[in-house]
């Protein structure tokens, strides 16, 4: 990108120039962190074996930054637009924007975790059960917003089913 301007706009210009630099590096260490906060969701997911179900469209660049995080592509399943039945509370809910029907799937996947986690009556408690992380994803053209959300604490899921299954 090249500046013109008069040898008096000059301290200006490098002004601005440095704010923009310093404005374009924060916003990739911003990018950075959501992505490693990310990948490490993902990770624990895979560790223990959770479902990770995905809306929307990722971008090449997204899938293939979900793949060096240790998710393989298969591991990925594809594009759902309801949550199946047998979606449980400390399954990982991907939802990538701009995507129609996404605000009535993430709001299906928190009644879902308050329902399976007995918390119906509990909606206070909603912020101590999910993470909802916003992702910038890396693209040519545009910047995709991401929203990974998990739909419970993985150690509160675990407690939900080891209680069902005492109960049973």
């Amino acid at each position: 990108m090249t500046f013109y301007c008069h040898s008096n706009e000059l301290e200006g210009v490098t002004a601005l120039l440095d704010i923009a630099s310093r404005m374009a590096v924060r916003l990739v260490d911003e990018q950075r962190a959501a992505l490693e906060q990310t990948a490490e969701i993902l990770a624990r997911a895979r560790r223990t074996h959770n479902r990770v179900y995905m809306a929307g469209a990722a971008t090449p660049a997204l899938r293939a930054f979900l793949s060096d995080a240790g998710f393989l592509a298969h591991a990925l399943p594809n594009v759902v637009t309801t949550l199946p039945n047998e979606a449980g509370p400390s399954d990982v809910l991907l939802a990538f924007a701009p995507g129609s029907g996404l605000d009535s799937l993430i709001a299906e996947a928190r009644v879902r975790a308050l329902t399976t986690v007995g918390l119906c009556s509990e909606a206070a408690e909603l912020g101590d059960t999910d993470v909802s992380i916003a992702v910038p994803g890396v693209d040519d053209d545009s910047v995709l917003s991401a929203y990974c959300f998990v739909m419970s604490v993985m150690a509160r899921g675990a407690e939900a089913r080891s209680t069902a299954a005492d109960a049973a």
